[in-house]
């Protein structure tokens, strides 16, 4: 089986070796080292454009990267403008998404996480290992343009894209995300306030094994 710890599409299967219609998070084996990830989505040739390749493929980039580094839904992160993207004042070592929209509310009501971290490579190990994907994300934010959103496009698109560029996912990108967070803060109640999650909810992403707490 090909990809990361998970199935391409048209590889998982059910019980009976039939294709599934659609990957779950049952279909996540294991926690995915950043590393590995960022190896993997800078190595990859991604969507086979004809006109301007290095440009959409820096925003590809981009995208992927900031789904891996804020855990957001694909909606959230399609919902970023650029003047909400700001160095953070009282460390050097981070830059912010303030007031990142989060989703999934009862009768549509609006919330927010104030703040999402974007570490850079001073910041204290293991959240260090999320600046790769900042820098990716950071390169693209410099060309976006202004106002409005920095991803002008939908969610189907958005998935073609990190299918091309990974072979998984979008969700998949938010179970990494939150497995990673997991290693940092060893504490399920602190990662869900920090990403809006009941803590309950977030066992269902977390992939984790005692090694991530040696």
């Amino acid at each position: 089986m090909s990809g990361l710890f998970a199935p391409r599409k048209g590889e998982a299967l059910d019980s009976k070796g039939v294709v599934k219609p659609k990957r779950t998070l049952k279909d996540i084996t294991g926690r995915v080292p950043l590393p590995e990830l960022h190896r993997q989505l800078v190595e990859s040739e991604g969507w086979p454009y004809k006109t301007f390749v290095d440009q959409y493929r820096k925003r590809d980039k981009g995208l992927v990267s900031a789904c891996v580094v804020t855990g957001g839904r694909i909606r959230e992160v399609l919902m970023i403008e650029k003047k909400q993207i700001i160095a953070d004042p009282d460390d050097e070592d981070y830059w912010l998404i303030t007031n990142f929209q989060v989703v999934k509310r009862k009768g549509g009501a609006k919330d927010y996480r104030v703040e999402v971290a974007l570490p850079l490579e001073g910041a204290k190990y293991p959240w260090s290992e999320f600046a790769p994907f900042t820098r990716l994300f950071l390169d693209y934010v410099e060309d976006a343009p202004d106002g409005g959103r920095i991803f002008r496009f939908g969610r189907i698109r958005a998935w073609q894209i990190v299918e091309a560029n990974l072979g998984i996912w979008c969700h998949y990108l938010r179970s990494v995300c939150e497995s990673h967070l997991m290693r940092i803060m060893k504490d399920s109640v602190v990662v869900g306030r920090y990403m809006k999650v009941n803590p309950e909810t977030l066992s269902k992403y977390v992939q984790a094994e005692w090694r991530d707490y040696k």
